[in-house]
């Protein structure tokens, strides 16, 4: 979110749980590992319903500063990142007993549901700007990978591409029953396909194995952070890979997708471009003031989950 921050003209957004924070430009609500359900790493996480929890208690505080018809203009300004549900799959692939209670359609359609009864609530609360970054290719992570002697593990593909096809139906139905309701939807398949795919073409050296890591791929997940480990390898030049460590992207593959999705000149990006949702035409952002000091307003907030590194 750094490097959309900046194309927006705006500060890093502060966690919402920071002591002190001032949030004047939004509040970002994720938690590492959280998922769309509540079961999800549960007892590890700040689950999304309490996310949302935290969101109502946020604009609690700008309609009782600012009155309901200001806080509403705010908040229907404001753009929401909602990154959830890689997680929810994540541990389902790796749990067999719970892949014994529930088929892949059945199981999608819980997490689907469950995300889009989130959505639907906060846009009971004001919101009217979302944006959704589609699943990333989980079974063929480094971390995937490493369980399967080196190819892509077909069931986690399987489970995400359901996933994203069943989300990007299911908010064009949104768009088109709620007529306020604004939406953007970054295709991370078709976004990063080629790059893994013939790294070579794209200035990378490896679209397979982890920067930072060991074993298969490098990514058995010990690449110090929350693991303690000690033991780990890391890579000279990170911008010469796709993946950092087991699940997550480099700097670089994160600042490609920041301005693919700002421009919107691409297919993978749907249906139109991040900066249209910032007023970037008037080069102005909404700002409101909430009896703190200094200058507040919710221009951007970050609602949902951050694989735990």
């Amino acid at each position: 979110m750094l490097i959309t921050a900046k194309l927006a003209n705006l500060p890093l957004i502060p966690p919402y749980l920071e002591p002190g924070a001032n949030h004047s430009f939004g509040a970002n609500f994720a938690s590492a590992g959280a998922g769309a359900l509540q079961t999800t790493n549960q007892g590890q996480v700040v689950d999304m319903d309490t996310q949302i929890e935290q969101y109502i208690n946020l604009t609690g505080r700008l309609r009782r500063n600012l009155g309901d018809s200001k806080a509403n203009q705010v908040l229907s300004n404001a753009v929401y990142y909602i990154s959830a549900g890689l997680n929810d799959y994540k541990v389902f692939v790796m749990d067999y007993e719970a892949q014994l209670s529930h088929c892949k359609e059945e199981y999608v359609r819980i997490v689907t549901s469950n995300l889009i009864r989130q959505i639907l609530e906060l846009y009971k609360r004001g919101a009217r700007k979302f944006v959704f970054p589609s699943l990333k290719p989980l079974g063929c992570t480094p971390g995937m990978r490493s369980h399967t002697g080196g190819r892509c593990l077909a069931a986690a593909s399987h489970f995400v591409v359901y996933h994203n096809n069943a989300l990007e139906d299911l908010l064009i139905s949104l768009a088109n029953t709620l007529s306020a309701f604004q939406y953007i939807f970054f295709d991370h398949h078709e976004f990063l396909n080629p790059m893994m795919q013939k790294p070579d073409m794209h200035g990378f050296d490896s679209g397979d194995d982890a920067c930072c890591g060991s074993g298969q791929n490098q990514g058995e997940y010990t690449c110090g952070g929350k693991s303690n480990a000690t033991t780990y390898e890391l890579c000279q030049d990170a911008s010469t890979f796709v993946w950092f460590d087991s699940f997550h992207y480099t700097e670089r593959i994160h600042r490609l997708a920041a301005y693919s999705m700002w421009d919107g000149n691409v297919s993978y990006v749907r249906p139109q471009a991040l900066k249209n949702f910032f007023n970037m035409a008037t080069g102005k952002v909404p700002k409101v003031h909430l009896g703190r000091k200094g200058i507040m307003s919710i221009a951007l907030s970050e609602i949902g989950s951050r694989m735990a590194s």
